[in-house]
């Protein structure tokens, strides 16, 4: 909660606001567990598995965490895991990167988008690390990318 908090506040002293609203929401349905003692049976934590899918899909473009998706879903993280890999044979996490990574892509190919506003939609920090995130996924900076897809070549 105090992560979550923080989070909200470093964000919108940085003027974030999709990143303060997103982070607003974990922090609302963090609050909202605290509420919730129901035990998921086999079919729910199926169905939640599938849910999760689509709510990562729908906003790659947050910033989001393993245990944060457990608290907004209401799951153990480790059951969410299992099932989650059971039925769809990808990791959560590994769904999310990407994600993030093909919508990197498409916008450094595809768009006159800076690297940093990039960065910026896709909620990371500082361009630094989404500049280590997009290296690590692709194996080569972003600005070669852009330069080897003949995308935009002004950042």
């Amino acid at each position: 909660f105090k992560k979550l908090l923080y989070s909200v506040i470093r964000y919108f002293a940085e003027g974030n606001t999709l990143c303060v609203m997103a982070r607003t929401l974990e922090l609302i349905g963090l609050v909202l567990t605290q509420f919730d003692t129901v035990k998921p049976t086999k079919e729910t934590v199926n169905s939640t598995a599938s849910t999760v899918k689509s709510y990562i899909e729908s906003n790659f473009m947050q910033a989001l965490s393993l245990d944060g998706l457990a608290l907004q879903f209401h799951i153990n993280k480790f059951t969410l895991m299992r099932s989650f890999k059971a039925e769809f044979g990808i990791n959560i996490m590994e769904l999310y990167r990407s994600n993030r990574i093909e919508y990197a892509k498409k916008a450094l190919s595809e768009t006159k988008l800076s690297v940093s506003g990039i960065a910026e939609q896709l909620c990371f920090t500082d361009i630094y690390s989404f500049s280590r995130f997009f290296k690590m996924q692709t194996g080569m900076s972003p600005s070669e990318y852009r330069e080897k897809k003949g995308g935009d070549k002004s950042l």
